[in-house]
């Protein structure tokens, strides 16, 4: 009789992980990493944005209204109401009056030396003509140049082909409002990002198969 044994867990990081060990250096690198590699799998319930992302990609959906948004934003708990107001006005500021069409925006992992990273944009809109590819950022701390590239990067490594022709690879900070589309490409940032998840497998250890 054969002896099932339990799958080994995949190295598995979301885009916004990568992007905070990136901008790290010498011990905070590392601390990140440990903590990325230790952590629990995701779960919902740990997730404090997640309802917030629901309401909006429902809103650029079609399925509700401004109004809905507003009463959502007064219905979160207490200490969360700040910030979900700030976020919810932001995008609201950055949609206006535009005439928005959704399209399910493409998804897919970038996988090198082991490490499977989540590159998931929220958002799949054409606006003026012109289909974005849309990732949304929510946290408070300014955006710097270098996150920018990096996700712009592997959002065009991974989902360009599966992606509408022309469609814009973009980041929207929601809170400011403000759909960031970058215009400089950097050459060896490929390079640079292979050699960061080299180090992410190095430090996270060997993958233990059955």
């Amino acid at each position: 009789m054969s002896r099932k044994t339990a799958a080994a867990p995949k190295r598995r990081l979301s885009l916004t992980d990568f992007v905070d060990i990136v901008s790290k250096k010498g011990r905070p690198k590392a601390t990140k990493v440990r903590q990325v590699s230790t952590r629990d799998e995701y779960h919902p319930a740990h997730d404090y944005y997640r309802t917030t992302r629901e309401k909006l990609i429902e809103h650029a959906r079609g399925l509700v209204g401004d109004a809905h948004l507003d009463l959502f934003a007064a219905s979160v708990p207490l200490n969360k109401q700040e910030n979900v107001a700030r976020i919810v006005s932001g995008y609201r500021r950055w949609r206006g009056r535009k005439r928005v069409r959704w399209f399910d925006p493409a998804v897919g992992p970038f996988i090198a030396d082991g490490i499977e990273i989540s590159v998931n944009p929220e958002m799949g809109v054409v606006v003026g003509g012109t289909s974005h590819v849309v990732k949304l950022y929510f946290k408070s701390e300014k955006l710097k140049k270098l996150d920018i590239d990096v996700i712009h990067h592997l959002m065009e490594r991974t989902l360009r082909k599966q992606s509408p022709r022309g469609a814009v690879m973009c980041i929207l900070d929601v809170r400011h409002g403000k759909l960031i589309v970058p215009t400089k490409k950097i050459p060896e940032l490929g390079q640079m990002l292979r050699a960061e998840i080299a180090y992410i497998a190095q430090m996270w250890g060997p993958q233990r198969g059955p």
